[in-house]
């Protein structure tokens, strides 16, 4: 990295900007929270958004890990580690979320086929035979966490999400590392633009850094994180038929 250019790992400013964003992000959910009708209790809630926790960690680990790489690899294209990062998140949110939601519906969607399909074969979920496993008769009920809420529940689908989320980021990432030549345009020009705002190179970098982590990625961020946990929360749109029991277990929630 040249110096005097924007790096994501620059000291204590790329760690600050990392936990404001994550701040920003958090706080959406939690005022989110105080309006929906009816609420969802707090210990559900807190499954819901660490699902979401974990996911965006993950995304996020993975979009820096794209934005040194492209950086590093396409350096003659000869702009930031910061303006990628934005170019990289720009592409994750408007196609790698949409992407990663359709992944997940999928895998909801088909967890739940495999369970019913036990149904209508006559063989009870208590036993788990067949292809409804306990981890799938979990994933099958997004947003439920059992009665009371278990682990049980939430890491297969919180595993099952991150996964969607990997997925997502990484087509993203491949497709800005592949089109290069063409995104370095806008990614050049992120710089372009902080250079001529402000004359010190290391005031520009750590304006720049801030930007590209906060200010910029703020709307996209909390526009994200709300969508996604519109589709994370239960519905019980696909799981109606399907007996929701501990997967370890064998009580039911409607008892």
């Amino acid at each position: 990295m040249i110096e005097g250019e924007c790096g994501l790992l620059s000291g204590l400013n790329g760690i600050f900007a990392q936990f404001a964003l994550a701040f920003v992000a958090l706080l959406s959910l939690v005022l989110k929270r105080q309006s929906e009708k009816p609420r969802r209790p707090l210990n559900v809630w807190i499954y819901d958004v660490s699902k979401q926790a974990f996911a965006a960690a993950a995304a996020h680990g993975m979009g820096m890990v794209w934005a040194i790489l492209v950086a590093r690899y396409r350096a003659e294209e000869k702009a930031s580690q910061c303006a990628w990062y934005l170019v990289v998140f720009t592409v994750d949110t408007t196609c790698g979320v949409a992407l990663a939601l359709y992944l997940h519906r999928l895998a909801v969607q088909a967890a739940a086929r495999a369970c019913q399909g036990e149904l209508r074969e006559g063989v009870g979920l208590q036993g788990w035979r067949g292809s409804c496993r306990p981890s799938l008769a979990a994933v099958a009920a997004c947003g439920h966490y059992g009665d009371p809420p278990s682990l049980a529940f939430f890491l297969p689908q919180m595993g099952e999400f991150v996964m969607c989320v990997f997925c997502g980021r990484l087509a993203c990432g491949l497709t800005v590392l592949t089109f290069a030549p063409l995104l370095g345009v806008s990614a050049r020009l992120i710089d372009q633009i902080f250079r001529s705002i402000f004359a010190h190179a290391t005031t520009a970098a750590t304006a720049e850094l801030w930007s590209v982590m906060v200010l910029g990625p703020l709307t996209m961020n909390v526009i994200q994180v709300l969508v996604q946990d519109a589709f994370l929360k239960f519905r019980g749109r696909h799981t109606q038929q399907i007996p929701l029991l501990d997967p370890f277990g064998s009580h039911s929630t409607d008892d």
